[in-house]
């Protein structure tokens, strides 16, 4: 699925949606009927990277060999997610836009006395989806929410080769890198919780990602899966709205 045919489906999503809310909504956070919010987060979210994975530990197998002893340090661990975006608050349905960013790294490191051996690589998303959701409560304090999100992906992958040779007083460098880049798929559900300090909403939420980047149509090696948990603290403000 290309992120252009993606982001049709994800705007679709919305559109039946927002028809499918009630036409007279009440009052909400002693506002108005409907409600324009931003927000920004961060969090942290892990990935479930088999694919890349198998294929970093591939090429430092190559290595291992031909008798180099170069261990794994780390391969794709769980990493911090940043993110924000628009929601709409008609009564307690919402519908919004959302733009996520994270990315991971996995290295492989080995040195002697004739030099230096570095195997990295580092994977990076972004996602944009659009949402629908319920928000319990309005009107009280704690205000508990649940929704769903569906859209596309962005991604790039890179494996870095990096050699170090000493000979006496001269040294050498070699460098070899793949670089590929895709698009893909995204689905969140997620539930969780909004509190009013002031005019700010804080807000923390806790779900699931399903995502996959990569087709036949981009210069991927293979798809590189990046579904797992996201949880996120953030805020967000009114900068809109009707009664």
């Amino acid at each position: 699925m290309t992120l252009l045919s993606s982001l049709r489906v994800s705007a679709l999503f919305a559109f039946v949606t927002l028809a499918a809310m009630p036409a007279a909504a009440q009052s909400t956070d002693g506002a108005s009927d409907m409600t324009l919010w931003v927000h920004a987060e961060a969090g942290y979210t892990s990935f479930s990277m088999n694919e890349a994975t198998d294929f970093f530990r591939a090429i430092v197998g190559s290595y291992q060999d031909q008798g180099i002893n170069i261990p794994v340090q780390q391969a794709y661990p769980g990493n911090v997610v940043t993110g924000g975006g628009a929601t709409l608050y008609v009564g307690g349905w919402t519908s919004g836009l959302h733009v996520q960013y994270a990315r991971t790294r996995a290295s492989a490191l080995y040195g002697d006395a004739g030099g230096t051996l570095d195997v990295t690589s580092e994977a990076s998303f972004w996602t944009i989806e659009t949402s629908t959701g319920y928000t319990f409560r309005r009107g009280h304090r704690l205000q508990p929410f649940v929704s769903a999100r569906a859209g596309g992906g962005l991604g790039r992958y890179t494996v870095t080769e990096r050699i170090r040779l000493s000979f006496g007083e001269e040294t050498g460098e070699g460098v070899a890198e793949l670089q590929a880049r895709g698009t893909g798929y995204s689905f969140t559900g997620s539930a969780g919780v909004r509190y009013p300090v002031g005019p700010v909403f804080l807000r923390m939420e806790a779900g699931y990602r399903h995502a996959s980047i990569g087709s036949d149509d981009d210069d991927l090696p293979f798809n590189v899966g990046y579904s797992g948990p996201v949880v996120t603290v953030g805020a967000e403000i009114p900068v809109w709205g009707i009664r």
